[in-house]
């Protein structure tokens, strides 16, 4: 049933039993004081799924009746008509599907603890790369050290062996005294004048 403005024209037949009870258990209901209304069966399924709710709480009929009569039914009927009908634009692609709040606010952390887990690995990531690179870096450091030591060795045993080289350049010519040709320098005798040419 439904409650109407009592100047409605007309509306659905209603069963006498129903209209009896609504109007006996409206005598003992503070609400109902001084209030002239139609009463009309549901038509609506919107309606009808109020009462079903209803029932399934657990409301006897005299709840039922109150809450027809201080509105709280014509209310949630207009809640779920309006649920209905966003149902069916979001099945149509008309408009976007509502998210509840606080299912937004539980998603909106997840989000906020993923993005800082993903920033936790990022910096792991970075972290371990950069030591790699670093390690790299002295490894190659250390194979050049060890190459130039190695160069450095060569170079100073190249200068020695030069070195023990020059000294027996050296030493020869010494030997070789004036005769500057390598010939003893006594076997010609400069007083002695050159042999007459035949």
């Amino acid at each position: 049933m439904r409650i109407d403005s009592v100047d409605t024209p007309s509306c659905a037949e209603l069963s006498r039993d129903d209209a009896f009870r609504v109007a006996m258990e409206a005598l003992t209901i503070p609400a109902a004081n001084n209030k002239m209304f139609s009463l009309c069966p549901a038509e609506e399924d919107e309606t009808k799924s109020v009462y079903r709710e209803m029932r399934f709480a657990g409301a006897d009929r005299r709840q039922e009746v109150v809450a027809l009569i201080k509105g709280a039914v014509e209310k949630r009927q207009m809640e779920l008509k309006e649920k209905t009908e966003k149902e069916q634009a979001v099945a149509a692609g008309k408009v976007e599907p509502e998210v509840d709040p606080e299912v937004a606010k539980a998603k909106e952390a997840d989000d906020v603890q993923a993005a800082f887990q993903r920033a936790a690995e990022r910096a792991k990531r970075v972290a371990e790369e950069e030591a790699e690179k670093e390690r790299l870096l002295e490894e190659k450091r250390k194979e050049r050290a060890k190459t130039q030591d190695a160069i450095d060795e060569r170079i100073k045993a190249k200068k020695r062996e030069q070195g023990d080289g020059d000294d027996d350049e050296e030493g020869g010519d010494g030997k070789d005294g004036d005769g500057g040709d390598g010939s003893d320098g006594e076997s010609k005798k400069p007083d002695e004048p050159p042999l007459a040419t035949l």
